[in-house]
């Protein structure tokens, strides 16, 4: 029985009920216990083992709050305290904060990574420290963790790992040097500026240019720019424009003293231009802005046009020199007959060439050794004597009357072993204004003698306007006493006719022949004498394959009934004596050719 009093005492103190003046009392929860915060169930109370006791106390926990709380207990019996009691109830949190969902992160790699944190629920504490124990280098791809731990203030600690995956889905950024769109002139260089390449992961990328450009060819043409990084990222492709444009003219060079043959109308006129060139690589346009007269024989300005594809253009003005190659040049055919022909022929041509580059001279000539010289011939090559000078010089006035200007006077010079013959026209004539103006007056007339004449009209049709026209326009030119020929600069070729309309026999030879070789009749200008002795010129011309002379100048002042037109040697012979091989100088002529022995009359 002791031991069993023994054993119940034990258990009621292990229990926490004790026993008081012999009432018993036992707690519920013992003397000290550990209460969760936040418990609903408190456990406070307790019983008393003795009959009439009641257990009385007041609840002074907070479960709320962490804390040590000490609850009184009284046993009252009959209404009196027999005896107090105090319990020791300890509030704890023991529970680790609960972090919010969340979830793992896609982070571009090289962006800057903003930690968005995790929240993390209490249950007791309203603020907590939370902290990582890792940071995230975004320079890198792949898979990164990130550790929180939330630590509330009972030290409950709670960890959690984010996954941060690190991407490179970002295609390089090309930024282009310069601008995007270029113009440039045909010709020019085109220098690719190239780029550069910024990339969010790869520290260099290399930039992919594409494209051609011919900067000689008008046209757009288009530089393509690319990358891509190594992640197989490709950038936004771009673009630069190239313009080549041509607004530059093209440029050319003519090619001085050039000839053309009578009655030539298309003209290609590739053939007197050199030098050609154009910034671009188009086609090149030649055109004549001018309508020239092609059947007036001497200088006649052209200006020619030299245009490209995109309608750039250049001008120019220059003098051509209208020829009539299909007319029998006498005097040049009649030199290469003669014995020593090569001399006579190397001066005849040496004349030509200077007299066609003086009809494109446009300066006025100076004044030495009394005289106007236009050119010099070496003529170092051959010996010539006076008589031999001065024939060639007869045939090349023979042949050519259109060199109105042209003297018989040379000036003969000779430094060390250089034999020089210089040229020489008058005084009016040395002042280009002064040739311009009578080529003006030239020109004119000629295309008033065309206008009159067709390709259909017979030989002696076209043979009766010239002469016509040479008498209704033309008279003889007098002194002041009007009897006395007049002899000037003028009278005695072309441009008495053409532009002061009073000659002698020498201008209306001159200009019979001139005009019948515009017209393409074969004649020959006849320099003689009359039986008197005096020098007098007068003219043949081929109608039918039939030689026939004619006399203006004799003609001139009588009414135009063709009374020395086209007559034969009986009728011309006796008055009239023609200059022959034999003679030197000034009497030197070719041979004549046999005269009809039947007039022709229109």
């Amino acid at each position: 029985m002791k031991n069993i009093f023994i054993l119940i005492i034990l258990v009621l103190f292990l229990t926490g009920c004790i026993k008081v003046e012999d009432e018993d009392i036992i707690l519920d929860s013992g003397l000290e216990y550990h209460l969760e915060v936040h418990s609903v169930d408190k456990g406070l109370g307790g019983i008393c083992l003795v009959d009439g006791c009641t257990l009385e106390y007041k609840d002074e926990v907070d479960s709320t709050t962490v804390g040590v709380y000490v609850v009184t207990y009284d046993a009252v019996v009959k209404e009196e305290v027999k005896h107090t009691i105090e319990q020791r109830v300890i509030v704890l949190d023991t529970t680790p904060s609960v972090p919010e969902e969340y979830e793992s992160i896609t982070v571009e790699a090289g962006a800057e990574f903003i930690d968005p944190g995790i929240m993390f629920y209490d249950n007791y504490d309203a603020e907590r420290v939370v902290y990582t124990l890792d940071s995230v280098e975004t320079k890198f791809v792949g898979e990164q963790i990130i550790t929180y731990i939330a630590e509330d203030s009972s030290g409950n600690k709670t960890v959690v790992e984010r996954v941060v995956n690190l991407v490179d889905t970002t295609g390089p950024i090309i930024y282009l040097n310069g601008v995007e769109d270029i113009t440039l002139e045909a010709g020019e260089d085109y220098k690719e500026l190239a780029g550069v390449v910024s990339d969010n992961y790869d520290d260099e990328v290399s930039l992919e240019i594409t494209g051609e450009v011919d900067n000689d060819t008008v046209g757009t043409y288009y530089i393509y720019y690319d990358a891509i990084d190594s992640n197989g990222n490709e950038a936004l492709k771009l673009t630069r424009t190239i313009h080549i444009v041509d607004t530059t003219p093209p440029t050319f060079d003519v090619i001085e003293n050039q000839r053309i043959q009578v009655g030539t109308e298309d003209i290609d006129w590739t053939s007197y231009i050199e030098n050609s060139s154009d910034n671009s690589d188009s086609e090149l346009t030649f055109m004549e802005l001018d309508t020239i007269n092609y059947y007036g024989l001497g200088v006649q300005p052209v200006t020619v046009r030299v245009e490209d594809a995109e309608g750039n253009y250049m001008d120019q003005t220059f003098d051509v020199y209208v020829a009539s190659d299909a007319v029998y040049d006498y005097g040049i055919e009649f030199l290469k007959t003669r014995e020593n022909a090569e001399k006579y022929v190397d001066l005849y041509y040496d004349i030509v060439q200077l007299s066609d580059a003086f009809f494109m001279n446009a300066d006025d000539l100076e004044f030495t050794q009394n005289h106007y010289a236009f050119g010099e011939v070496d003529t170092t090559d051959f010996i010539y004597t006076t008589d031999d000078i001065i024939e060639v010089l007869v045939m090349v006035e023979q042949d050519h009357p259109e060199y109105y200007w042209l003297e018989s006077f040379y000036y003969y010079t000779q430094e060390e072993e250089v034999v020089k013959i210089s040229l020489y026209v008058d005084e009016f004539y040395a002042t280009y204004n002064n040739r311009a103006y009578t080529q003006k007056a030239i020109s004119d007339m000629s295309k008033q003698v065309l206008d009159r004449v067709s390709p259909q009209m017979s030989d002696l049709r076209k043979v009766q306007i010239v002469y016509d026209y040479i008498l209704g326009r033309t008279d003889y030119s007098y002194e002041s006493d009007g009897e006395t020929p007049k002899v000037t600069y003028y009278t005695g070729n072309i441009d008495g006719v053409a532009s002061r309309y009073d000659v002698v026999c020498e201008g209306y030879t001159r200009t019979f022949k001139y005009l019948l070789d515009l017209v393409g009749i074969d004649n020959i200008a006849v320099t003689g004498t009359v039986p008197t002795g005096e020098g007098h010129t007068w003219n043949i011309a081929k109608i039918d394959d039939e030689y026939y002379y004619f006399e203006l100048t004799w003609q001139d002042g009588y009414p135009v009934d063709y009374y020395f037109f086209g007559e034969t040697s009986s009728f011309m012979d006796s008055e009239h004596i023609p200059d022959s091989p034999e003679g030197s100088t000034w009497d030197f002529l070719y041979p004549l050719p046999d005269i009809s022995n039947t007039p022709i009359k229109p």
